[in-house]
């Protein structure tokens, strides 16, 4: 990183080197990570003053949609959910499933304002092989295709083992990405 540019370690770190940079009068600008506890502690609870003018949310597909009103406390000024509605929803108990508001922050938003939700068709992570079954299985389903960037459709995994288990080896060391294996 630049020179100019603090990295705290704590949030209490980054206000203090906040208070510092004011006092300088060098203009600046401010790139605040943290965990949603972590943003309900430091920007909640603590009423440190600072107000964020952009709060940008991933995995807004699993954040609960009565968690996720707490992020209007913080006093920013637009928010941004990035989520995905095919993967894992938020974790509630048995008997709220069914709730109305047992329901993501992110689903919510869809459901409400289907206009404003886009879709990347391009994954950067998983390689052909994986990224095909994921397709096929969850979001062709509504005549979207996902497809493995340049980057990663290649990419493979081979772990040298010396396990005693075959099947283990098999798995570690082929050239294939899934497998299918009997564990009986």
């Amino acid at each position: 990183l630049d020179d100019k540019i603090i990295l705290a370690k704590s949030y209490q770190d980054y206000l203090d080197a906040r208070k510092a940079t004011k006092k300088k009068k060098t203009l600046y600008a401010d790139v605040v990570g943290m965990t949603y506890y972590g943003a309900i502690l430091n920007l909640g609870l603590r009423n440190s003053g600072f107000k964020p003018s952009l709060i940008l949310v991933d995995e807004a597909g699993q954040m609960p949609l009565v968690q996720a009103s707490l992020i209007g406390a913080f006093g920013s000024g637009s928010m941004i959910f990035i989520g995905d509605d095919k993967q894992m929803p938020p974790i509630s108990h048995e008997k709220l499933q069914e709730h109305p508001l047992s329901v993501s922050i992110f689903s919510y938003l869809c459901e409400k304002y289907p206009q404003i939700k886009g879709r990347l068709s391009v994954t950067y992570r998983m390689n052909e092989e994986i990224t095909q079954c994921v397709s096929r299985n969850f979001y062709e389903v509504d005549g979207e295709q996902l497809i493995a960037s340049d980057f990663s459709k290649s990419r493979t995994l081979s772990i040298p083992s010396s396990c005693e288990d075959e099947r283990i080896r098999n798995i570690l060391q082929d050239e294939k990405s899934i497998h299918q294996v009997n564990v009986t």
